[in-house]
């Protein structure tokens, strides 16, 4: 019997289009088909059945699912639909059973039912039905606290928070201060769905000690029915979603929107938030041909241009103003408390001036001791008492230093045990050297004012073309696509490409020394390239308008660095 040569129809390359059907000069070809449905190819070679699905559940409306991996064998499903985000873990929705609890005042309308406490000069009050609670001052602490009763036992209940501004620490327990229910936890800026499961009474408890406010909208128990998280999608835009997931916080892109995050805090607790970064990223240049300046230096400050240039747009986006000379302002309300440092150089006598001088001035209402320290290895550690016994206000205190040439950091404050009450107004003022602040516009005022929060104090109060607008808002845009790969968080936009600091998903700090910093890259490939999605397989590979890009290194299997 003659040999015979048999073709076998494997179909386990997969799927390819109709016009790579007609390349039958390739042999993989023969195993591929056009359309392949319900057969799922394996990499070794051979293919399978696709597995049955079950019934979960009937839709009510249009929902785009993402999936959110839990572990191994857990995971949940992410139904963005119009406006809104449920969440189904294992097949299951989270659904909140009814309760009789209730907090007084939820809605935040009032101070009846809360306990607000300020202490270090932190400051609170209830506008426009939110309340805001304010550090202010290093040390401040802004606390609202209420005790609610319930005679549900031992069944779960739902409390939802919403976040405006700010950050705020929560923490519920079975008695005041306490965190056995809810884990101390920080809310960022959005809505927040919390089960616990109480006795007979627990109590909330949430802070705020920053030096920028934090504004509560809501905190209520849940009633009856699906947990629903509202979101700015419209229907017409859930397919443009995008999204990648680190542990337990999902990233999410969509053209036309800020980014968000899903945060899982259990399976039970969900949160949806907005990405915000603290430092970048920045544009290469002013946007306009404007100065601009700070009216205070840390807390909250005014952005005023010398010109028309702020639109409503601008709210929410990031500025970066850098200023001659050091200006240091800072108030001082708790023990451990200190200025930032300032950075003294030159020389006693160059050419009859004195470079090494610098003064400060106190003022407040306080009492204890405040104490110039001083540091020759950095701004960050090492520093020594130099002058202690500053108990009373002073006014443009001289302090010459001598060390010719060598680089010395100044601060103030109280050490421990060291603070009565009160608080301190310190400002420390240096002629040399420089520096830049970082602020989130947060209103609009006019064309050429903004109300913002300092992130970064400033070092200056005088107009300045040293200023630099973030790379997100709705002014600037937002990413469309985004992805995780080699360590860092990657967003795509028009025509650029942004990587996080590795392993900072939420920083991009163009003062990080070393191959660890961001990258910040345009496409620069010819055109208007806008980028519809990321993936990460053994190289970053980009999907913008024009053609795929890959993204690597100089040397294959290099880690990528912002060189």
């Amino acid at each position: 019997m003659p040999k015979a040569s048999t073709y076998l129809h494997a179909l386990n390359v997969g799927e390819i289009s109709a016009e790579g059907l007609a390349r039958i000069d390739l042999e993989r070809v023969r195993l591929a088909a056009s359309v392949q449905r319900n057969l799922l190819p394996k990499a070794v070679g051979s293919a399978f059945m696709r597995p049955g699905e079950e019934y979960l559940a009937t839709l009510d409306q249009f929902e785009v699912l993402r999936p959110f991996e839990i572990s191994a064998n857990s995971g949940a499903v992410l139904a963005f639909a119009d406006y809104a985000l449920r969440v189904r873990v294992d097949g299951t929705e989270v659904v909140r059973p009814a309760v009789a609890a209730a907090v007084v005042n939820g809605d935040m309308t009032g101070t009846n039912g809360w306990t607000v406490t300020n202490t270090g000069g932190a400051e609170s009050k209830y506008e426009n039905n939110h309340l805001e609670l304010w550090g202010r001052a290093r040390g401040g602490r802004s606390l609202a606290v209420q005790e609610v009763v319930t005679g549900d036992a031992g069944i779960e209940h739902g409390l939802r928070i919403v976040v405006l501004r700010g950050t705020v620490v929560l923490r519920v327990g079975s008695v005041s201060g306490g965190d056995d229910l809810i884990r101390e936890t920080t809310l960022d800026v959005g809505t927040h769905s919390l089960a616990f499961y109480p006795e007979a009474a627990f109590s909330i408890w949430m802070l705020n000690d920053d030096q920028s406010p934090a504004w509560i909208d809501h905190c209520q128990i849940e009633p009856a029915g699906g947990m629903v998280l509202p979101t700015p999608y419209r229907e017409a835009d859930l397919f443009k979603i995008r999204s990648t997931q680190s542990a337990d916080v999902l990233y999410v892109a969509c053209r036309g929107y800020q980014q968000y995050r899903v945060e899982r805090r259990s399976d039970r607790s969900w949160s949806y938030t907005q990405y915000r970064t603290a430092d970048g990223p920045f544009g290469l240049t002013r946007s306009a041909r404007v100065k601009m300046k700070a009216g205070a230096l840390s807390g909250i400050a005014t952005l005023t241009t010398d010109g028309p240039y702020f639109t409503p747009e601008h709210q929410g986006a990031l500025v970066r103003i850098y200023n001659e000379q050091q200006l240091v302002s800072t108030e001082l309300g708790g023990e451990g408390e200190f200025t930032d440092p300032i950075r003294v150089t030159g020389l006693t006598n160059d050419g009859g001036q004195n470079d090494r001088v610098w003064s400060y001035t106190v003022g407040g209402t306080w009492t204890g001791t405040l104490h110039i320290k001083r540091s020759t290895d950095g701004e960050d550690s090492a520093f020594r008492t130099y002058q202690a016994g500053i108990v009373a206000n002073a006014v443009n205190v001289q302090v010459a230093d001598t060390d010719d040439n060598a680089i010395i950091h100044y601060k103030i404050g109280f050490d421990p045990e060291d603070h009565g009450s009160g608080k301190a107004i310190v400002d420390l003022i240096y002629e040399g050297g420089g520096g830049f602040g970082i602020a989130r516009i947060t209103d609009f005022v006019s064309p050429t004012a903004v109300s913002a929060e300092v992130l970064t104090p400033f070092k200056n109060r005088q107009f300045t073309t040293e200023w630099r607008m973030g790379a997100w808002s709705p002014a600037g845009d937002y990413p469309y696509a985004t992805t995780l790969y080699d360590g860092r968080l990657f967003w795509g936009g028009r025509d650029k490409l942004q990587g996080s600091v590795s392993d900072a998903f939420t920083s991009f700090d163009e003062e990080f020394e070393g191959d660890g910093g961001p990258i910040l890259r345009n496409l620069a490939t010819g055109g208007i390239n806008e980028v519809r999605w990321m993936l990460s397989l053994q190289r970053l590979v980009i999907g913008p308008d024009r053609a795929e890009i890959s993204v690597r290194s100089s040397s294959y299997d290099e880690p990528l660095t912002s060189t």
